[in-house]
Parts: C-alpha cells; sequence; structure tokens
C-alpha cells in the first residue's frame, strides 16, 4: 500500500491523473484502516486526481461520505480527507464551501496538534477572504501560516508569503509588500 500511495503521487504530479485514480483506489485497498495518516493522504490524492479529471461532483460525494463516515473529525485520516474537499472547491472558486472547510480543517488541526494540516486551513482562509476583498482576515490568516514558517508545508509557506505581498499591495502598502 505505501509503495502504491507514493507512485499515486507521483502520477498525479505527473499529470497522470488516471493512473493516480488507480493507484489510489489499490492502496487504500491494501491499506489498513488504522493506518489513518497514510489513507488520509491517499484520499486526499484521489480526491484532487478526480477533480482534475472533471470528476469534481463525484470527488465531492465521495470526500463528504468519507468525512461524514469517520467518528473522529480532527483525525489525520478526517482533516487530509477535507484538506482535498478544500483544494477543489477553491479550484472551482466555491468560497463559501471552501471558507468552510478552511475553518474546519484550522480547527481541527489546532485541536488534533496537526499543525501541517492547521496551516492549510489558514491558507484556505488567507485565499478566500483576499478573493472576497476582506483583507484584513486575509492578512490575519496568512500570517498565521508565516508565523509557522518552520513547520509549515513549502508550498502553503511560498503561497502566504505571496499572500502576504498581494494583500499589502492591495492596501496600498507597496513598501512593505516587497520586504
Amino acid at each position: 500500500g505505501q509503495i502504491l500511495a507514493l507512485k499515486a503521487q507521483w502520477a498525479y504530479f505527473s499529470n497522470q491523473h488516471t493512473l493516480a485514480i488507480d493507484l489510489c483506489r489499490q492502496a487504500l485497498a491494501l491499506t489498513p484502516p488504522s493506518w489513518t495518516y497514510l489513507r488520509g493522504g491517499v484520499t486526499l490524492f484521489l480526491g484532487m486526481s478526480m477533480q482534475a479529471i472533471g470528476q469534481s461532483l463525484a470527488a465531492e460525494r465521495l470526500l463528504l461520505k468519507e468525512y461524514e463516515a469517520n467518528n473522529e473529525t480532527n483525525n489525520a485520516y478526517a482533516l487530509q480527507v477535507i484538506e482535498a474537499l478544500g483544494f477543489n472547491y477553491l479550484n472551482s472558486s466555491q468560497l463559501n464551501d471552501a471558507e468552510r472547510i478552511g475553518q474546519l480543517l484550522a480547527q481541527g488541526g489546532a485541536i488534533s496538534g496537526l499543525g501541517l494540516l492547521k496551516n492549510w486551513g489558514d491558507y484556505y482562509l488567507g485565499v478566500v477572504h483576499f478573493e472576497q476583498y476582506k483583507l484584513e482576515f486575509a492578512e490575519q490568516d496568512f500570517s498565521k501560516v508565516n508565523e509557522s514558517r518552520f513547520t509549515a508545508n513549502l508550498a502553503t509557506y511560498r503561497e502566504s508569503v505571496a499572500g502576504l505581498s498581494l494583500v499589502k499591495q492591495s492596501r496600498g502598502k507597496n513598501t512593505e509588500a516587497w520586504q
């Protein structure tokens, strides 16, 4: 299961989304339910791959079903499932849904001590608030990620730095944006 999970990630990042879906399903079939972090990661790439090939509604149904079926909504599995859901909502400009998921992810990550997932939630909220032109909130959200720069995912950190720069520029603080 672990090797298939890695192959599925490789297929996703190589734009071979149909292959990634097949590999994710195989990995899930072989991985014990107690391996919540690995299963969550596989489900994350399954949901994102499904959206990438135009199966957005099927991905949403799958991810919501998995999240709702999970007894514990703040464990690694549940949080990675909604991480995928939030990613898909952001990419399809469903900002209200993305905001709701960002809040769940940030709160759940904080409660469970999974800072990496909390940072994703804060990042999603920053993007949503920036898109809604709620710049003060966006700045707060992106700043939360930047304060955890040593434990944040590199992509989340990088995008939050860029988000902060955009917020500062939008607020007419061009000198601060360059810092």
